[in-house]
């Protein structure tokens, strides 16, 4: 993580970091009560690799924080710039706002993984990735490799909100339990 990583962390602010990998702000951590505001995760190395965004968080479960204005792009778009808001993260009471990703899951990339977020604000979310010819999740995403994920292996989303998010060319939504 360009930020912080392996930790527990409680009432902080994660602001204006960079990755050139996973996790801009925070990597397989734990928070609460968190800002996490203006980090980057990006691959413009022009290398293919397993990375796959994250620009606020990668990995990471989080309580009641806020999560926005942090940004995913990557050269190599089948391998990052997924995830601005978070990749592969449990959200709970959380706000996930004003997150730009150069590909998929503007808002959060929970692909093929049983992920959950409760009572999350998802809004103003955006992605502007290329028109490529077939559908995506451009700001909740759940699918990996145009394959459908098995039930246990859905992201789950309990009484969230999604509202005003942008996603040129593509779906909102994409293989989400909502």
């Amino acid at each position: 993580g360009g930020g912080v990583s392996l930790s527990v962390l409680l009432d902080c602010k994660i602001v204006g970091n960079v990755a050139d990998s996973n996790g801009g702000g925070a990597w397989r951590c734990y928070l609460s009560d968190c800002e996490i505001i203006g980090n980057v995760s990006s691959n413009v190395i022009n290398r293919a690799s397993n990375i796959e965004g994250g620009g606020g968080l990668y990995g990471c479960s989080a309580t009641n924080c806020l999560i926005a204005g942090n940004a995913a792009f990557s050269t190599w778009m089948n391998y990052a710039g997924n995830g601005a808001g978070g990749a592969y993260v449990n959200l709970y009471n959380c706000t996930v706002t004003n997150n730009h990703s150069g590909y998929r899951g503007a808002a959060v990339y929970n692909a093929m993984s049983a992920y959950v977020c409760y009572n999350c604000l998802f809004a103003d979310n955006y992605s502007d990735a290329p028109n490529i010819g077939y559908n995506r999740g451009m700001i909740i995403e759940g699918e990996a490799g145009n394959t459908m994920p098995a039930p246990e292996k859905t992201p789950q989303f309990y009484n969230c909100t999604i509202a005003g998010n942008v996603a040129e060319h593509y779906n909102i939504v994409n293989a989400a339990a909502l």
